[in-house]
């Protein structure tokens, strides 16, 4: 039974280092958001394991950001706010500089959806989707 335990862990580890294991994620995208534009979207792979993403968001107005999972970018860029915030995992209203962070399920593809903030008529800026 020992010999068993070493083995599976012996297999692991190689594994792990022949890059079986989840992968980094470093996206940063800018965005320009008005009345023809309210919504924008970025996907990030899903992973093996669960993981923490870590959003950055940098925005000459109030924006708000979403991380949902169990949706396609499309329906996520089309769904209203209010169905967004009981969706997500995390999210940040109004937000001009700030950092935040989201844990994912494993084998759950994130999604991170940027829209007007409450009293922007428009906003532009970036984000910075690392894990």
């Amino acid at each position: 039974m020992p010999t068993r335990v070493f083995f599976a862990a012996v297999s692991a580890a190689v594994l792990m280092a022949a890059g079986c294991g989840p992968s980094k994620i470093n996206k940063t995208a800018n965005f320009t958001l008005n009345g023809e534009k309210p919504a924008v979207g970025y996907e990030a792979n899903k992973q093996s394991a669960e993981q923490t993403l870590k959003i950055e968001v940098d925005a000459d107005a109030g924006v708000h950001v979403f991380v949902v999972t169990g949706m396609t970018l499309d329906d996520a860029v089309n769904t209203p706010d209010y169905e967004l915030k009981g969706k997500a995992v995390a999210s940040k209203p109004d937000a001009t500089k700030d950092t935040f962070t989201a844990t994912v399920p494993a084998g759950q593809k994130p999604v991170v959806v940027v829209t007007l903030g409450s009293k922007s008529l428009k906003a532009s800026g970036s984000i910075k989707i690392t894990n």
